[in-house]
């Protein structure tokens, strides 16, 4: 399922033909602190990452990230306990470029794989990466 477009940054790496989003995408509404749109992401039925993207970054900036955060690791205090959250575990720029995206993509799958055993399936990078981005309408 595709995300509906975000306006914003236009991504800088587009899918090849054929391609197809590995994720299910379910939209959560407004991040926590006015940080953007969450999205939670679920592979073969399994909710996995919360995704937040906020298109007044790149308003404010003219640079656009998404942030990756844990689902499988559960909530964990932030804050000196004043709110709840999943761990960050990593950010992707929107508007990487083909020789940064390994740095982009692969502490996140790191963590998905040494910490939980998931490989979405051997994703590659650029797949991953197209996978995020689309899911959050980019």
């Amino acid at each position: 399922m595709m995300s509906e477009k975000q306006p914003g940054p236009p991504r800088s790496i587009h899918p090849r033909e054929g391609w197809h989003n590995i994720f299910t995408v379910q939209t959560s509404g407004e991040a926590q602190f006015n940080q953007g749109h969450m999205y939670e992401v679920s592979y073969q039925d399994r909710s996995i990452l919360r995704l937040v993207y906020n298109i007044k970054d790149h308003e404010l900036t003219g640079r656009s990230a998404v942030s990756v955060r844990c689902m499988l690791c559960g909530m964990k205090s932030r804050a000196l306990g004043s709110f709840e959250d999943y761990p960050l575990i990593g950010t992707m720029d929107v508007n990487t470029i083909r020789p940064t995206l390994k740095m982009s993509t692969e502490r996140i799958l790191n963590h998905l794989g040494t910490q939980h055993g998931e490989d979405l399936g051997g994703v590659d990078d650029l797949d991953f990466f197209n996978s995020v981005m689309d899911s959050c309408g980019l």
